[in-house]
């Protein structure tokens, strides 16, 4: 089965890309979608900096996304199993 991640870009200071403004949420949900409607059959994963979006990114889900890279990430501190189950939980799914 293709596995996609998404990465949202988080600025690292001392990076390249350190002065870039965060992309808005409606763009990073907008691009889900059309992973999803390009890759209907993929696992379309939530991966690193998507804590930059605080609880928007658990929009992520109703756009298209269906799984999520928990913990933390190579360069980014990540959100932990238990308060991606919480926050996916109020969203009605069950597992």
């Amino acid at each position: 089965m293709l596995s996609i991640p998404v990465n949202v870009l988080t600025a690292i200071p001392n990076t390249p890309f350190e002065n870039l403004s965060p992309l808005p949420v409606s763009e990073i949900l907008t691009c889900i979608a059309l992973f999803r409607l390009i890759n209907p059959r993929a696992v379309i994963r939530l991966a690193g900096g998507r804590n930059g979006m605080g609880e928007e990114q658990y929009r992520s889900f109703t756009s298209g996304a269906n799984g999520a890279i928990v913990g933390n990430y190579l360069t980014t501190a990540g959100n932990s199993l238990e308060d991606d189950l919480v926050m996916i939980r109020r969203l009605g799914f069950v597992f």
